[in-house]
């Protein structure tokens, strides 16, 4: 391959990123998803279809193909349904798993949505911390490589059970297999397919003020959501450095509880894909400041540092503020935002949630 970029949100998750992923892509692209997992919502628009990718790559309406990396949660029901949802819409996707993928259970699934009921941390329930905890707390582990075999799958399912204290043990278990059966995984280390792309584009999830190492505890996601992953990646498989796109949006938002600079009340964009969620809870909107911005993009440097091409900043929602920034309890033109020194070569606005929707801006104020 000639090209690696990697796509990253900058603060509190639902940026832009598939909307960003999906302009970078195209049929000779793999789209690699490493933080993260099935709880991941990217949003891309065709003229005739609108989709919010959680368990497929946000490039996938650009004839991208997928990896699920070994860093993410993977989910058989999900994967199943967003797939029929796909092919219903006439899209065949193409996806690959690693081998040590880690496998989401009924049981992770429900374990996790007692717990956000509770501790209202914004989860969006779907069994991902409780998954990652499983696997980095317990010796209860179960990974793509053993959906393989049922013998073991079916005494690593039953200890999971055990483990959580399940109830109706043995019909989810028939469920959960029979979701892994319609699935029929194509369980590929990158090794073996990357030869086959011009381009690996890595896809992040949630955002680097959501990580779990540099967040606001104790309401962060139980993954690296900086470009940690990718990077290790890169490095361990000797891909081309990567460029680095930064999204944020036009204003700033986040999902349930938390801490968010200079939230208002005033600001209240419409936002087709997130609503107030019975485990994330409300959709908070603010303006951004500056402080934490150049925060963000210094704790990234510390994977990234000079290790890469490019770095770059991508603007979305700025047909919601009419290409107005929402920064400091400001709003700024983008002709001025765009004079703000941060550590960016490039500036990219989008206007709209279609795929490809991108606009390369002038050069920014750098002190690369």
């Amino acid at each position: 391959m000639s090209k690696t970029s990697i796509v990253t949100g900058l603060f509190f998750g639902d940026e832009g990123k598939g909307i960003t992923t999906a302009f970078l892509s195209s049929p000779q692209s793999l789209v690699v998803r490493f933080s993260g997992g099935h709880n991941a919502g990217h949003t891309v628009e065709t003229n005739r279809y609108r989709h919010v990718f959680s368990s497929f790559g946000a490039g996938t309406f650009r004839g991208a193909h997928t990896y699920w990396s070994q860093y993410c949660t993977f989910c058989p029901k999900s994967f199943f349904n967003e797939r029929e949802a796909l092919v219903q819409n006439g899209y065949d996707p193409v996806h690959f798993i690693h081998p040590l993928a880690m496998i989401t259970t009924p049981f992770d699934y429900e374990h996790n949505q007692r717990l956000e009921s509770v501790n209202k941390h914004g989860s969006v329930g779907v069994g991902l911390g409780a998954t990652i905890a499983r696997h980095t707390e317990t010796p209860f582990k179960l990974f793509a490589i053993d959906l393989q075999y049922r013998p073991l799958l079916l005494q690593k399912l039953k200890q999971i059970a055990t483990w959580y204290g399940a109830v109706n043990v043995d019909e989810k278990i028939a469920e959960f297999l029979w979701y892994v059966d319609q699935c029929e995984l194509s369980i590929k280390t990158l090794s073996e397919i990357k030869g086959r792309y011009e381009h690996i584009i890595f896809e992040g999830a949630q955002g680097i003020m959501l990580d779990m190492d540099f967040g606001f505890f104790p309401h962060v996601t139980r993954s690296n959501s900086t470009s940690k992953n990718a990077m290790d990646i890169i490095k361990a498989e000797h891909l081309p450095l990567p460029e680095i796109y930064y999204v944020m949006r036009a204003y700033l938002t986040r999902h349930g509880n938390g801490y968010i600079p200079n939230e208002t009340t005033n600001l209240c964009f419409e936002d087709k894909t997130n609503k107030t969620h019975p485990y994330q809870g409300k959709f908070r909107q603010g303006y951004h400041a500056t402080d934490l911005l150049q925060h963000a993009l210094q704790i990234d440097s510390v994977y990234a540092g000079n290790d890469v091409r490019q770095k770059k900043l991508v603007i979305t929602c700025a047909d919601q503020t009419g290409g107005m920034i929402y920064i400091d309890n400001k709003q700024v033109p983008l002709a001025e935002f765009l004079e703000t020194p941060l550590p960016v070569s490039e500036f990219f606005i989008n206007r709209s949630t279609k795929a490809g929707a991108l606009e390369r801006m002038k050069k920014a104020a750098s002190y690369l």
